[in-house]
């Protein structure tokens, strides 16, 4: 076998090898050229790179803000949780009967809602008209006769995307719509 062949045939070998990981690079250099917002298909390796690495150091501080904001509203919201439950759970002699009870728990996104008040025409369509007037989107509610004149409203909703709620200003909210309604 003539050794200048196999010098030849190594060599064509080579270079297939060499152009099949070029093309794979290309590849995956578009790629990654399309993953980053606001890129166009570049094929420019050291511009690629470094709006990948502007685009990781962002994610990692918007995680870092989220992260921080979720921490801080979660212990909040805890704390707001549990003021809530320790007015209400006042014995009747401590409040007036007549005023509505109602409870609000928040966690995370998530936001229940359980109000005993008297019986009113349309009490039930004003409740879930002022939770959606409060940045909320009603998931599901429920309600039941307790007595001859009372009803249990209970509400699962979702704190919709950007909005800050306070389960104070939400209960307190609340009480105003129902003593309003059953004044009139």
């Amino acid at each position: 076998m003539d050794p200048s062949y196999a010098t030849g045939a190594s060599k064509m070998l080579k270079d297939r090898k060499r152009q099949r990981e070029e093309k794979r690079y290309n590849r995956q250099l578009r790629a990654l050229s399309n993953l980053l917002p606001g890129s166009k298909a570049e094929l420019d390796e050291v511009l690629v790179v470094e709006n990948a690495t502007k685009y990781i150091k962002h994610l990692e501080e918007r995680v870092d803000s989220l992260e921080r904001r979720l921490d801080s509203t979660t212990g909040e919201e805890d704390e707001q949780s549990s003021v809530v439950l320790s007015e209400d759970t006042k014995s009747d002699s401590d409040s007036d009967s007549s005023l509505p009870q109602i409870l609000v728990y928040i966690s995370l996104r998530d936001v229940i809602i359980s109000i005993q008040c008297k019986n009113h025409k349309n009490i039930i369509w004003e409740t879930i008209s002022e939770v959606e007037k409060q940045q909320l989107s009603v998931i599901s509610f429920n309600t039941m006769s307790f007595g001859r004149a009372e009803l249990v409203i209970n509400i699962l909703a979702k704190i919709k995307e950007g909005a800050l709620i306070n389960a104070n200003d939400l209960r307190n909210d609340m009480r105003l719509m129902i003593l309003k309604l059953t004044k009139d």
